[in-house]
């Protein structure tokens, strides 16, 4: 019996995992159901949204209740972002410090108090979390504003420093 040589061992796993990329690129191409890596991320944070209670509201919507004041508008993201760039009136609640900030401002509010979150953009998560953490702690009028700060100044809208 003769021992494989090495050289011979790294081809064949070379040629398989070659042939697993041609099959699984395939697969994919012919597959009327996307691939996790085709997802659209706004499709997965609305439906999160939906799922834990929030309402998902477009750059628009997020607008209005700006500028209405109807709601008390929550950014998610960290103090420094929020220091160079928010939604006019916008208050700073982040995720990451949310165990100092939220009681403070849970005196303030009551459940049923129309909330707006956001944080930078689409593929930020920071809103959605919030969003959980507040529905969990009692509060049932909660809007989503996904495309956040990148959307908000892409179409135009006034930046408060």
């Amino acid at each position: 019996m003769h021992p494989k040589r090495p050289c011979s061992t790294v081809g064949q796993m070379v040629a398989l995992a070659a042939l697993a990329a041609v099959l699984a690129y395939a697969a994919w191409r012919t597959s009327d159901t996307p691939l996790a890596l085709d997802y659209a991320w706004a499709s997965h944070v609305a439906t999160a949204a939906a799922e834990t209670g929030m309402r998902a509201v477009t750059v628009d919507e997020a607008h209005a209740i700006a500028t209405s004041f109807s709601h008390l508008v929550l950014d998610a993201r960290k103090p420094s972002d929020f220091a160079a760039g928010r939604i006019p009136g916008a208050m700073s609640l982040p995720v990451s410090d949310l165990d100092t900030h939220l009681p403070a401002l849970a005196g303030l509010l009551t459940p049923e108090q129309p909330l707006l979150v956001y944080c930078s953009g689409a593929e930020c998560e920071e809103s959605l979390e919030l969003g959980r953490i507040l529905i969990q702690s009692g509060y049932t009028n909660i809007a989503l504003f996904a495309g956040g700060m990148a959307e908000w100044t892409a179409a135009g809208h006034p930046v408060e420093q």
